[in-house]
């Protein structure tokens, strides 16, 4: 065992249900061509499919001319049924019906033809029996990424447990859905699925090869891949329909216990390992190996395909870790880092990093280009398994009996409470809000991530249906008894009740007519008490109005005498204040008179130097304004001088240019003389050639058979003309 090595004996004890005890191991018929099918074929058949009379090109009194089959191709395929017409037409579910004209054979004898072609065809007893292929419907894979629709659930899964144990024994295999919300747990014997959100039991999917050690989901969840087997005996991966619980595929034949195994992203490839240190790959479809690795060098813990499936990792017991192309076994990368058993892996959602977990205490992340290690953090004291969810989120669990959970990134961002012994198994839901992990004690429990105090325990080996019903039972007769005890004191308590009642009665009556004195007398009391206070207010009112009157006489009283003696005190004053004014008066009659003389001198000085100020500043601006036209005059005499000696350089330089343009002018004169004399010249070949052509033309009509001769000489004359044209056009050009 993977992460245990612990007997199922003395756990409990066992139930075993015959309807599920079942195994590919157990003793089958072989049905053969020459016991069995070919007596048939000669009662019903060979009078018209034989070799000496072959109806359709068909003939199937020999072996070798069945498998050959007919005009149409061949008509029994090994292993698949539904894909042999042969059968289809003796059980008349095709046309035409075989035998002609006759009834259906008898389900018996369709039966023994059947089992013939489903165990691959066996010619005689000394024949092998062939594996039958996998359900090919159940292989299809949809798009990747989230499948459409509903994410598929167990619908027809059937949940009774073919073993039941009081304590299970220490969890070694566990794993969430990728799209739906489906836990599934190993057991003895058995794999148990549960509903994530709810706890609630969804199936079992049986496991009779022995005990599972790896459970792995389809990348489009709908299908379960369970690998795992006996000790020392035999291993196994068996893959199931979620949705049904039908087996669809068995690969491996392994001399020891497979410790891992996972599915492609296609569902075409299966790889298993385990302690022969062995990577095998497997078809699906039709069980064969395709090929095997062999680098390890102990035993083989863990086994994980790429999202994308174009890689595959696997993982051993002396810290090797390697990555190979998962399509064709070639060794990729190796990896080295560990120091401890490796006994966990996972991969991002995006395949582009290998996440590793190690009982040396630490996780690491290898980016998958040159395999170099992009992070490593130490958790737990030893990894006993990692898990990772669609976004990235990852969890892991360990010696120290924790739970964490981790970002994309590798950065811790929780911690679950600790379970009771170390922690073997952790899985997270695919939308990353449950999380799931099974202990060394065979306990398993579901948090809710936000609120991890909301936990369930799953149950590895459930009880049967059976133990459920009688538990049921038995809860129901504690029922009935409780509820015959609750009655009885249902019907005490009514009696009490009506006694209660009626005297509840009798006091409503008495203290109705106790409120209705009450009433009357609080009425009364209330009448005469408003009469009181308007007597008492309107006393309160007259003595205040009485005490506010006295204090106003007092207080005008006192300002009265106040006033009188002011006004005695400012009467003597005012006397006395008039007969200082007209003494002051008499003083400044002659001041004033000479004020005035002063004032009137003083005004006509202040105007003078008014007027001698303005006429100062007038000067000053005037002298500032002559100032700024001589410096102007002066820069402009500057500037004229300047302009005068670059305009005497330019009438020099003017002369130099004229008399080189005088120059020039002749030399051109000269050119043009020249070319006037080849223009001339020109025209004249122009005329010439131009009465040639003339005359060509002239000669072409007169005598066809010159024809090709004449307009060869043609094109020659008309070059001519065209680069004398070109060169005249080149001169107009030039002297235009």
């Amino acid at each position: 065992m993977k992460k245990r090595f612990l007997a199922t004996v003395g756990l409990g004890c066992t139930f075993c249900l015959s309807p599920f005890a079942w195994s590919d191991d157990a003793p089958v018929q072989k049905i053969t061509y020459d016991e069995h099918v070919k007596p048939i074929f000669r009662e019903h058949c060979l009078s018209c499919h034989n070799a000496g009379d072959k109806s359709s090109g068909l003939a199937l009194d020999t072996y070798g001319a069945t498998l050959e089959g007919g005009s149409g191709g061949k008509v029994v395929q090994e292993t698949n049924v539904d894909g042999s017409r042969l059968y289809a037409l003796m059980a008349h579910t095709a046309q035409p019906k075989m035998p002609p004209e006759q009834s259906r054979l008898p389900d018996a004898t369709l039966d023994i033809v059947k089992k013939w072609i489903e165990q691959g065809m066996p010619e005689n007893s000394g024949s092998a029996i062939k594996k039958p292929k996998a359900n090919a419907s159940m292989l299809v894979t949809s798009a990747k990424g989230r499948p459409e629709g509903p994410p598929p659930m167990p619908e027809m899964v059937l949940k009774q447990p073919p073993l039941f144990t009081p304590k299970s024994a220490a969890i070694a295999a566990m794993a969430a859905s990728p799209w739906a919300p489906v836990i599934a747990i190993g057991g003895q014997e058995q794999v148990v699925l549960y509903h994530s959100e709810t706890g609630a039991l969804l199936g079992v999917l049986p496991f009779p090869e022995g005990e599972p050690q790896s459970i792995r989901f389809s990348r489009d969840g709908q299908l379960v891949l369970v690998g795992g087997g006996r000790h020392s005996h035999s291993g196994y991966a068996v893959l199931y329909s979620l949705k049904t619980g039908e087996r669809v595929t068995r690969v491996g034949d392994e001399l020891d216990i497979v410790m891992e195994a996972d599915i492609s992203d296609d569902n075409k490839l299966i790889a298993l390992g385990g302690p022969q240190k062995m990577v095998r790959v497997y078809s699906t479809a039709t069980g064969e190996r395709l090929f095997e690795m062999k680098k390890h060098t102990d035993w083989i813990y863990a086994v994980k395909f790429s999202p994308d499936g174009v890689l595959l990792a696997t993982a051993d017991r002396s810290n090797g870790l390697v990555v190979w192309e998962a399509q064709t076994g070639r060794l990729y990368l190796d990896l080295v880092g560990h120091k401890g058993e490796i006994r966990s892996l996972a991969w991002r959602p995006d395949s582009s990093a290998l996440i590793s977990a190690s009982l040396d205490g630490k996780v690491k992340m290898w980016e998958m280009v040159e395999g170099k290690e992009i992070k490593s953090t130490d958790a737990h004291g030893g990894i006993s398994a990692v898990a990772v969810c669609n976004d990235g989120t990852m969890v892991t669990t360990g010696k120290d009996a924790k739970v964490k959970v981790w970002d994309a990134a590798g950065n811790p961002v929780a911690e679950l409470p600790p379970m009771s012994e170390a922690g073997l198994e952790v899985a997270i839901t695919v939308d990353g809000k449950h999380v799931a992990a099974g202990d060394w004690l065979g306990n398993v429990t579901l948090w809710e991530r936000a609120n991890p105090a909301n936990k369930r325990t799953l149950l590895a080996n459930p009880p049967t249906l059976q133990m459920l019903i009688q538990a049921e039972q038995s809860q129901l007769e504690q029922v009935k008894v409780q509820s015959v005890a609750a009655a009885n004191n249902f019907t005490s308590t009514q009696q009490q009740l009506e006694a209660i009642q009626k005297q509840s009665q009798e006091q409503e009556v008495a203290f109705n007519q106790t409120m209705s004195l009450l009433t009357s007398a609080t009425q009364t009391v209330t009448t005469l008490r408003g009469e009181i206070d308007v007597q008492a207010k309107k006393m309160a009112e007259m003595e205040a109005a009485l005490a506010e009157a006295k204090k106003v006489h007092a207080e005008k009283s006192a300002l009265m005498a106040t006033n009188e003696a002011m006004a005695k005190e400012m009467a003597s004053k005012k006397e006395a204040l008039e007969k200082e004014r007209a003494a002051t008066a008499a003083a400044m009659k002659p001041m004033v008179e000479t004020a005035g003389q002063a004032k009137v001198a003083h005004e006509a000085a202040q105007a003078a130097l008014a007027q001698t100020n303005a006429r100062l500043e007038a000067a000053k601006t005037d002298l500032a304004k002559f100032e700024e036209y001589r410096a102007s005059i002066a820069k402009k005499e500057a500037d004229l001088k300047a302009q005068l000696d670059q305009v005497a350089q330019q009438v020099a330089a003017a002369d130099l240019a004229a008399k080189a343009e005088k120059s020039s002018v002749d030399s051109m004169n000269e050119q043009v003389a020249k070319l006037q004399q080849q223009l001339a010249q020109i025209q004249q070949q122009m005329q010439e050639q131009a009465a040639k052509q003339k005359a060509a033309a002239e000669l072409m009509t007169a005598k066809e058979k010159a024809a090709a001769e004449l307009k060869a000489k043609l094109d020659t004359l008309q070059g001519e003309a065209a680069a004398a044209s070109e060169q005249k056009a080149l001169f107009e050009k030039a002297f235009k």
